[in-house]
């Protein structure tokens, strides 16, 4: 009886550990390519629509227009 409990808790293990492997990303975080930015918790973005770069600038208000086709930054 004690040996099939050491051995369904090894199975357990094992399979535990083979399911927890995490994939590697070897892609630089940040701006990868056109609409592609890699965050550095391994998620990417894809965003649609356009995007203007604010170099040394952080926004601090947003107004969309009333049809949603414009976007203000200040």
């Amino acid at each position: 009886m004690a040996e099939r409990i050491v051995l369904l808790t090894m199975v357990l293990l094992l399979g535990m550990i083979s399911c927890h492997r995490e994939k590697s990303n070897t892609e630089q975080v940040g701006v990868v390519g056109p609409n592609r930015t890699v965050l550095p918790v391994n998620q990417i973005l894809i965003p649609t629509g356009s995007q203007i770069s604010l170099p040394g600038l952080r926004p601090q208000a947003l107004v969309l227009s009333p049809d949603g086709r414009l976007l203000a930054v200040s």
